[in-house]
């Protein structure tokens, strides 16, 4: 299996979109090893408050007592593709950004604008002023955090297991770069039996930057290494981790673009979209805002009443604001907007097919520690 997303770099944000494939998300209990990552059986904990929620849909995993899997922690590394010197480096022929790759997660740690002769984006602190930093680590209360497009939790569903990504280190190698001056970062993850040690499934992530382009693909192939077929799932964390702009206005979105052919036109489709900003607005017709919602579905996590936990993540979701007859529509992407820049993420359709559908769940969050 082969996942593709296309995403801009352009960032301004302090939440994300949460892009889950095939499934909803687990309550994450595994603990690190010394050298190793543990799949732990799953047990769907409603009250858990940790990145790898909300609540799972469908299926749900029921834990195996006989197989366990492991991950072997590689290199703590960190890989840099695009401009040497975000402040020398001039975009106009040269690479519009620099990407700092984490083998944690094989995530983003931070990408930061070039500005060379001043033809990028800096700061604008006018004493001192620096490349824009678009997309850095988020931050959360108890000194933890995330990266952006790190994979988190993969489950393997018939056995109720699960695996951590986003706290493995995966083994990483030196960035390539092709003819044409493009650059290229590549992680690899294996996942093994734990009794006897057999390759089970591996993973490879591969991020491709340009010259003169504001664009990152991110390619990731789930290969089967075992004679048996595997059902899995994943999840991924969209682009996020930089404040807010002004101080009077807050013009932070959360934005979804989806299509939906016409019924009596078929050759015609519509584009529409869904927003939500940070905080709730309007009096007559309050529009509740990504804040608040996240709030009330925490609240809901700690009654476990399933019903308030289902209505409350309802309001998570980037399509949940469609109008009814919109319902249906084919997903396109996700964005985190803002006055200026916008951070889109892109999931690409197979090729035999139109709308991509691998995508099942799409959530926002906001994170303010």
């Amino acid at each position: 299996m082969r996942i593709a997303l296309s995403s801009f770099v352009i960032a301004f944000v302090l939440f994300c979109g949460w892009l889950v494939v095939e499934s909803g998300l687990f309550d994450d209990t595994s603990q690190t090893g010394q050298g190793f990552i543990l799949l732990q059986n799953v047990t769907v904990d409603e009250e858990a408050e940790t990145p790898n929620e909300p609540v799972p849909e469908g299926e749900q995993p029921q834990a195996s007592d006989s197989i366990k899997f492991t991950a072997d922690n590689a290199s703590a590394r960190t890989i840099t593709l695009g401009a040497k010197d975000p402040m020398t480096e001039d975009p106009d022929g040269g690479f519009q950004f620099q990407l700092e790759l984490s083998a944690k997660g094989a995530a983003i740690r931070k990408a930061t604008f070039s500005n060379g002769n001043n033809n990028g984006f800096d700061n604008r602190d006018h004493k001192d002023p620096q490349p824009l930093v678009i997309i850095s680590p988020m931050q959360e209360r108890d000194g933890s955090e995330f990266l952006s497009m790190a994979n988190t939790s993969f489950v393997f569903v018939e056995q109720g297991l699960q695996l951590p990504l986003d706290r493995l280190l995966w083994k990483s190698f030196d960035a390539e770069t092709a003819q044409d001056g493009s650059q290229t970062a590549r992680f690899e993850a294996i996942i093994k039996r734990q009794d006897t040690g057999e390759p089970v499934i591996k993973l490879t992530k591969i991020y491709k930057i340009s010259r003169d382009s504001y664009l990152l693909d991110c390619d990731i192939a789930v290969e089967n290494l075992s004679d048996v077929e595997q059902k899995v799932r994943f999840d991924i964390i969209g682009p996020g981790g930089l404040g807010r702009e002004a101080f009077r206005t807050d013009m932070r979105k959360l934005v979804g673009g989806f299509a939906l052919p016409k019924s009596n036109q078929p050759e015609t489709t519509e584009v529409v979209s869904s927003r939500q900003g940070i905080s709730s607005s309007g009096f007559i017709r309050r529009k509740l805002g990504i804040k608040d919602a996240l709030e009330q579905y925490h609240q809901a996590l700690r009654t476990g009443d399933k019903t308030l936990i289902d209505q409350a993540r309802e309001n998570l979701r980037i399509e949940h604001n469609l109008p009814d007859q919109y319902r249906h529509a084919h997903f396109l992407w996700a964005a985190t907007v803002n006055k200026y820049f916008a951070a889109i993420l892109v999931p690409l359709p197979d090729q035999d097919k139109k709308y991509c559908d691998w995508v099942m769940d799409k959530t926002g969050r906001f994170h303010n520690p």
